[in-house]
């Protein structure tokens, strides 16, 4: 099929060898900040690691679709004053007031958190979907959660507006389902950002 990296304006990158090229997804980030940047690009691998990634998971239903994004959220969280319980309360939330699903088959359930120190994104994807009351009746199979910082609201939605961005490719989402494991993730994600820090 064609490749996300080989269409439109993005360079052809080779997902293996980026894998070894960011050495093991590691490489220096610049000091987190909740103001609003005009030239904001996303960068996944500040946003995620593989313990924040599941593929091809069995899940019944909305709602344990987000308990799983929220356990991902709050796995090896050094804060002990933020927990599990918190990232799904403010999932759950943001949900009430309408869903978080964009269509073709992708969500992006959010919310803000008091006691954040950065934001965290952690990512889902679903054998089969389940419904998620998204705008074209089609099941989610694609799930990205993010939380950030209470205060962040403007940071909030640059990350959000980014996310919509990146997931309205029909070759990227194409590209994250073919996936089997968190460290194939992780590497199309480099790519992504090398894509974009480069075009």
């Amino acid at each position: 099929h064609t490749s996300f990296f080989t269409t439109s304006r993005y360079p052809v990158y080779h997902v293996k060898k980026l894998h070894l090229a960011i050495g093991q997804y590691g490489r220096k980030i610049p000091p987190f900040s909740c103001g609003s940047t005009p030239s904001f690009m996303i960068d996944f691998i500040q946003l995620t690691a593989p313990e924040r990634i599941l593929c091809r998971q069995a899940l019944s239903s909305k709602k344990k679709a987000l308990q799983t994004v929220a356990e991902l959220l709050g796995s090896g969280l050094a804060d002990e004053t933020v927990s599990e319980m918190d990232f799904l309360d403010a999932l759950i939330g943001r949900e009430k007031l309408g869903s978080t699903g964009l269509g073709h088959g992708v969500a992006l359930p959010h919310g803000r958190i008091s006691g954040l120190s950065e934001p965290l994104g952690a990512l889902v994807t679903v054998e089969g979907g389940v419904d998620f009351d998204a705008p074209d009746g089609a099941p989610v199979d694609l799930l990205f959660g993010l939380v950030v910082p209470e205060k962040c609201s403007d940071k909030h939605l640059q990350i959000l507006a980014s996310l919509a961005k990146a997931f309205s490719s029909e070759a990227f989402r194409d590209e994250l389902r073919e996936q089997r494991d968190p460290a194939g993730v992780m590497a199309l994600l480099g790519a992504f950002d090398a894509a974009q820090a480069t075009a």
